[in-house]
């Protein structure tokens, strides 16, 4: 009997120690939402003014023209299908992660927004 106890103490903190471990993530701001919401409609209606339209002037350096995007809007369209959902992962220094949810596929989103909440940074992997 008293073993069974021991063993029901230490499974019971266990479990406390694991779910006091698994914080809640507060939902982004309402402005990070929104920037999202444009890439997703620009992407799955390939639209590239419209997924790129929050892009800060740095997104367009390096060899990322507009015609560079929509490029890129056109082949992940072709290899993940349509975007169909996201669940919000959290966000760390400005980078806000989603995993969303394709047609043939998950992956990771990462926007990074400044401080206007213009994307500096965008990585689906």
């Amino acid at each position: 009997m008293k073993k069974s106890l021991i063993a029901f103490i230490m499974l019971f903190f266990t479990i406390a120690v694991i779910n006091c471990e698994r914080q809640p993530v507060a939902p982004p701001p309402e402005a990070v939402l929104l920037v999202l919401d444009t890439i997703r409609s620009g992407y799955n209606e390939q639209d590239a003014e419209l997924f790129y339209k929050d892009f800060s002037a740095i997104m367009f350096t390096k060899g990322f023209t507009k015609d560079a995007w929509f490029d890129v809007i056109k082949e992940l369209k072709q290899k993940l299908g349509e975007w169909k959902a996201q669940k919000y992962l959290g966000e760390e220094k400005g980078a806000y992660t989603w995993r969303v949810q394709f047609d043939k596929g998950k992956t990771k989103c990462v926007i990074v927004l400044n401080e206007e909440f213009r994307v500096t940074g965008l990585w689906f992997r």
